[in-house]
């Protein structure tokens, strides 16, 4: 017996978290998996940007690799 996996879940659900949360933002990749941070140096940039000048993404950001 197999079990198929659930689809990824939409962005539509970090815009309404983002909205709830004022002063926040969502970062977007292009990509089909959910291995974000390790796999993109676009993603890791702005985490780490972040975390040590707590200065976001601009809003509408996608990374693309």
């Amino acid at each position: 017996m197999f079990r198929i996996a659930p689809s990824p879940p939409t962005h539509s659900a970090g815009y309404a978290m983002a909205a709830q949360l004022p002063g926040s933002v969502v970062l977007s990749r292009e990509g089909d998996d959910y291995s974000v941070f390790p796999l993109s140096q676009c993603v890791r940039d702005a985490t780490n940007k972040y975390l040590t000048t707590r200065v976001l993404p601009a809003p509408g950001t996608t990374c693309t690799d």
